[in-house]
């Protein structure tokens, strides 16, 4: 039988404010101003992903136009790597 990781790879809105040091209402007032990265919807759940809140957090948290940019021009880099 295999073990699961205690650390969920998607986390529902209250884990990621607790992650991030802000409350449930502030997430949801920067996700409706455009300052929060994407939620990942699964049915009826709103949930992100730990490892780009945690990359965004170290990015000094841009907004999300800024965000996407970032991730795009990373993504290119990549590609141009490989």
């Amino acid at each position: 039988m295999q073990q699961v990781n205690a650390e969920s790879l998607l986390i529902p809105d209250t884990a990621a404010a607790a992650l991030l040091g802000i409350s449930r209402a502030h997430l949801h007032r920067l996700r409706a101003a455009g300052k929060f990265p994407d939620a990942i919807h699964l049915g009826r759940k709103l949930l992100f992903d730990r490892a780009e809140l945690t990359a965004w957090a170290g990015a000094k948290c841009p907004d999300l136009q800024t965000w996407r940019a970032m991730q795009a021009s990373a993504g290119r880099r990549l590609r141009a790597v490989i």
